[in-house]
């Protein structure tokens, strides 16, 4: 349980760097239209870092709910060792674990060529 609490404030600390990194964004957005190219390059890395903390967070959320899940399901086995989930839910698409396993091998991975690829096009852009 201590694991989850810890889980949660990783999950809270993401989620507020993401906020605060959008304020930043929106700030140096709104400034480089009075300013340099260079700010509203600063606006553009610092929107690319949103993209990064949403990640951070989002990842953080499917673990603590995956964890939540195979907690739950250690509290409900029944005394003859059959679980209250049987086969058929451990296929389930919509399990936590199934939509980690998702996102860690398909958005993770997509999102962090993406990322890289705007970050090398705007060096070259500008």
């Amino acid at each position: 349980m201590n694991d989850n609490v810890a889980m949660k404030k990783a999950e809270n600390i993401a989620f507020f760097a993401c906020f605060l990194q959008f304020l930043f964004f929106i700030l140096t957005f709104s400034i480089s239209y009075w300013e340099s190219i260079s700010i509203r390059t600063q606006s553009v890395f610092y929107m690319m870092g949103i993209a990064i903390w949403l990640l951070s967070y989002l990842s953080i959320r499917q673990e603590r709910l995956a964890e939540e899940e195979e907690q739950a399901e250690k509290e409900y086995v029944t005394d003859n060792n059959n679980s209250i989930f049987d086969e058929a839910d451990q296929l389930d698409p919509l399990s936590a674990r199934n939509r980690l396993k998702t996102f860690q091998t398909w958005v993770i991975p997509i999102a962090s060529f993406v990322i890289a690829v705007i970050f090398i096009f705007w060096r070259h852009i500008t």
